[in-house]
């Protein structure tokens, strides 16, 4: 069986390779194809829906451009796709987790302890935070210093 890295490189010689052997009009016909459908399973628009979102974000923040406007449906997606990142995270045991969306949409993940850290903003905002881009995230931290410290230094998407 070969390595990883020899997996790796024959992974990337057969990409470059269909890559040189597709004109730019097959390549946009294949993306204009719908997804297969395992792909269309709802968990999984949901990931792609976070991937997408958080690296498009990622680019746009890093040019300095201002975050962009979401309309609503956009911001139930979001807030679905952030409903499944709670489920699936870790966060410390001493820490309580409530987010509060903008127009007052909530989640509690509940710690043991009674101390509780509300995360609060809008859905990308707050998705942005809980994937790690806490520096370009317009999301804002309200609770205890200690349980905030907690959070930020406890929190791990699995």
């Amino acid at each position: 069986m070969p390595s990883p890295l020899v997996r790796r490189r024959t992974l990337a010689g057969s990409e470059t390779k269909l890559l040189h052997s597709s004109s730019y009009a097959d390549l946009l016909d294949s993306l204009r194809r719908p997804a297969p459908r395992v792909f269309r399973l709802p968990v999984l628009v949901l990931t792609r829906l976070v991937e997408v979102w958080v690296h498009h974000e990622d680019l746009r923040r890093g040019k300095l451009i201002a975050p962009r406007p979401l309309d609503e449906a956009q911001r139930a997606q979001l807030w679905a796709a952030v409903r499944l990142l709670v489920r699936r995270a870790t966060a410390p045991p001493s820490v309580g987790l409530r987010l509060v969306t903008d127009d007052g949409r909530q989640l509690q993940r509940r710690g043991p302890n009674p101390a509780t850290v509300t995360l609060r903003g809008d859905p990308g905002e707050i998705l942005l935070y809980l994937m790690g881009r806490r520096a370009t995230s317009a999301a804002t931290l309200h609770g205890d210093t200690a349980g905030i410290g907690a959070l930020e230094n406890g929190w791990q998407l699995l």
